[in-house]
C-alpha cells in the first residue's frame, strides 16, 4: 500500500489549518478538543494521541508534523514504527524544560481563559509581516484560538510537561527530514538536537516562525514535496544526511 500523507498541526488548529498549502491528497487530523471533537474523557496525554491516530490510519504514513504535531510524531514513530514510513518535523523538540512550571501554566489558564494568551501566543507563532503576507491564514488561527476552550488547551500543556523523547530518539529508523524556521523562536536549538540524535534525519532552514507552516505556507509545501521525492526515492539509511 502507498503510504498516506498524515498532516499533524499545532496546538488550537483545525484540519482547515492547512488550506494554504500545495500538497498531494493528505489526511489531516484533528486532535481531541479541537475543531468539533470534545476533549479527551480520560485526560489527554502524548501516547493516548498516537495510539489514537495508529488505530485509524492505514498501513504506513509519511507523517508531518509541526510543533505539538512534531512531538505527537515522534510518539506514533516510537510507538506504532510499523506505521510510519518516514516523517518532517518542524519547529518541534525532543523534550520539554520545566515540566513544573507547564504544568502551573495549565492550571492558570484553566483559571483565566484564553483571552490573555491569544496575542502572545500570535507574536511567537508567526512573523510581523505574517499580517500582510498572509492575513487570512493568520485571523483564520486567531479565530479558532478565540473559540478554543481554555480547558483543552491547557490539557495539551499539562501533556506536554511530560515529554521527554530523547533516550529514544535513536530507535527511529525512518527517514526524517527536520525543518528550522529561521525566525522561530520557540525552542531555540531544539530542531538541531533532533538532528544530532536522529540516526536517518536531514535538515532544512527556510524563513518562517514556530507555526512555519501557515507563516511560509509555499515554503514548506516545498520542503515536503522534497521530502516525499527522496523517501520515493529510497531515501538512504544508516547514515548522517545534510
Amino acid at each position: 500500500m502507498t503510504a498516506e500523507l498524515l498532516l499533524l498541526p499545532g496546538v488550537t488548529q483545525d484540519a482547515l489549518v492547512w488550506q494554504w498549502m500545495d500538497l498531494p491528497p493528505a489526511r489531516a487530523w484533528v486532535y481531541p478538543g479541537h475543531g468539533d471533537r470534545g476533549r479527551a474523557q480520560d485526560g489527554l496525554t502524548l501516547e493516548g494521541v498516537a495510539d489514537e491516530i495508529w488505530s485509524v490510519v492505514p498501513t504506513q504514513v509519511d507523517v508531518v508534523g509541526v510543533a505539538f504535531g512534531g512531538v505527537i510524531a515522534q510518539y506514533l514513530a516510537l510507538r506504532h514504527p510499523e506505521s510510519v514510513r518516514s516523517m518532517v518535523l518542524a519547529c518541534t523538540t525532543a523534550a520539554s524544560e520545566d515540566g513544573q512550571r507547564m504544568r502551573s501554566n495549565a492550571e492558570e489558564m484553566r483559571t483565566r481563559g484564553m483571552g490573555p494568551y491569544i496575542e502572545p501566543a500570535i507574536g511567537r507563532w508567526f512573523r510581523r509581516s505574517a499580517r500582510e503576507r498572509v492575513p487570512d491564514a493568520v485571523a483564520h488561527i486567531e479565530n479558532t484560538m478565540q473559540e478554543f476552550s481554555a480547558d483543552a488547551y491547557a490539557d495539551v500543556i499539562a501533556a506536554m510537561s511530560e515529554h521527554d523523547t530523547r533516550s529514544r530518539l535513536s530507535r527511529i529508523d525512518r527517514p526524517v527530514t527536520l525543518v528550522k524556521g529561521e525566525q522561530d523562536r520557540v525552542g531555540e536549538g531544539a530542531i538541531d538536537a533532533l538532528h544530532a540524535e536522529l540516526p536517518h534525519s536531514r535538515m532544512f532552514s527556510i524563513p518562517g516562525a514556530h507555526m512555519v507552516h501557515v507563516d511560509n505556507p509555499g515554503g514548506f509545501s516545498a520542503v515536503i514535496r522534497d521530502h516525499l521525492a527522496w523517501v520515493d526515492n529510497g531515501a538512504p539509511l544508516g547514515k548522517k544526511l545534510g
